[in-house]
C-alpha cells in the first residue's frame, strides 16, 4: 500500500473529455486493470469514468483498493451511492471538484419543483403527479434539465441541483 492514499476527485457534472489528473499520475479510462500485479500504487494510475452501476462501483472501489486513483462522477443512488462515497473516503484522498455555483440553468418553476421532489426521494411518476404534469412531460423536462446541467443521468442532475440550489428544505439560503 502506498505511503499516502491515492487521489479521488469527485465531479458533480459530466466529466470533461480530457479531465485533469494530479501531477505525476497517468490517466486510464475505465476501471479495467491488469490482473497482476495486485498492488498498482507504484504505477501512479488514475482511472477516469462514471460510476453508474453496481458493477462499475465494485470495479472502481477495487481499483482504489489496489492503489489506483479515481477521477469520477457517481451516478448511482441510495445505499450504493453512500457505500461508494464512504469507501472512497476511507480508501483514498477524497476531493470534491468545485462546481460553478452560478451555473444553475434557467429553470421553470415546475422544473425546480420536479427536481426538489426527486431530491426528496419521489419517483418521476409521483413527482409529475404532484406538480400536475404528465409523465411524458416530466421526462421531456428532465432531458432538458440534464442537458442544461451538462450531465448524463437524472441522478446526476438531482445531485447537482441539490448542491447548487439557493436553498433546501430545512436549510437557509447561502448568504453572499
Amino acid at each position: 500500500m502506498p505511503s499516502s492514499p491515492p487521489p479521488v476527485l469527485l465531479h458533480f457534472a459530466r466529466l470533461p473529455a480530457d479531465p485533469p489528473v494530479p501531477k505525476g499520475w497517468r490517466r486510464l479510462y475505465g476501471f479495467d486493470l491488469p490482473e497482476t500485479p495486485w498492488d498498482l500504487s507504484g504505477r501512479r494510475l488514475v482511472a477516469v469514468g462514471s460510476i453508474d452501476s453496481e458493477a462499475e462501483a465494485e470495479a472502481a472501489l477495487q481499483a482504489l483498493a489496489r492503489g489506483v486513483g479515481l477521477v469520477v462522477t457517481v451516478g448511482v443512488t441510495g445505499d450504493l451511492r453512500h457505500r461508494v462515497l464512504e469507501d472512497a473516503h476511507r480508501l483514498g484522498d477524497l476531493h470534491h471538484v468545485e462546481v460553478d455555483r452560478t451555473a444553475i440553468p434557467d429553470l421553470h418553476e415546475d422544473d425546480r419543483r420536479l427536481l426538489d421532489a426527486l431530491a426528496a426521494g419521489q419517483t418521476v411518476a409521483d413527482a409529475a403527479r404532484e406538480i400536475h404534469i404528465s409523465l411524458r412531460t416530466a421526462n421531456r423536462r428532465l432531458a432538458a434539465i440534464r442537458a442544461g446541467f451538462g450531465v448524463d443521468t437524472t441522478a446526476q442532475a438531482v445531485t447537482r441541483w441539490a448542491a447548487l440550489r439557493p436553498s433546501s428544505p430545512g436549510r437557509p439560503a447561502d448568504e453572499n
